[in-house]
């Protein structure tokens, strides 16, 4: 059995909340209302999973002292239309930025950069500044929102959101975390 100390223990019950909200931990697929202002058309509703690398390691030595983080990542997505159709698939490039990366702890302040290569030869870009990122010993939930960009071939300036978990290990060890794997939801509305 997992003691932990009743701060750990709060953030640990706040990232279950988050994940069992996302439909994570029953393994399906939440259809999420959009997050934006104002009124937006949902469109796609897709799973993502994907694998990330940090530039240096998250809490070597088990300090678990806040540090300025930045990681880059690769991973697949399959996003389906509101009748629960097929709709594209594709492989995902991401990296971004976090102020202050801790492997216990909330991380509210960070940027978001991915670019989506659907199969279809399109391609979808965005720089995506609303994260926040709730972490308990290397396993976290996450939420990252945002535009995409114009320029985009796919879902050109619709809302987007990303809800998931996040898992790694290392954390509280010497080496400390170099990476994480993610599954996340992530929707496309229209604005």
């Amino acid at each position: 059995m997992l003691l932990l100390a009743p701060k750990s223990a709060a953030r640990v019950s706040r990232l279950l909340a988050a994940a069992s909200a996302a439909g994570l931990l029953t393994g399906g697929l939440a259809l999420a209302a959009p997050t934006t202002a104002s009124a937006a058309t949902l469109v796609a509703t897709c799973s993502s999973t994907s694998t990330d690398s940090f530039a240096q390691p998250l809490d070597p030595g088990s300090t678990d002292n806040p540090q300025s983080e930045t990681y880059r990542g690769t991973g697949t997505i399959t996003c389906l239309d509101v009748g629960g159709k097929l709709l594209a698939r594709g492989t995902t490039k991401f990296s971004g930025s976090i102020a202050a990366a801790e492997c216990t702890g909330d991380e509210t302040s960070g940027s978001y950069t991915v670019e989506v290569d659907w199969s279809d030869g399109t391609r979808t870009t965005g720089t995506y500044t609303k994260f926040d990122e709730l972490d308990a010993d290397g396993t976290g939930a996450v939420t990252i929102s945002g535009t995409t960009d114009v320029g985009s071939t796919k879902f050109a300036g619709y809302a987007s959101t990303i809800t998931g978990t996040s898992s790694g290990t290392g954390c509280g060890t010497q080496a400390g975390e170099s990476s994480k794997s993610q599954t996340s939801v992530v929707t496309f509305s229209k604005l």
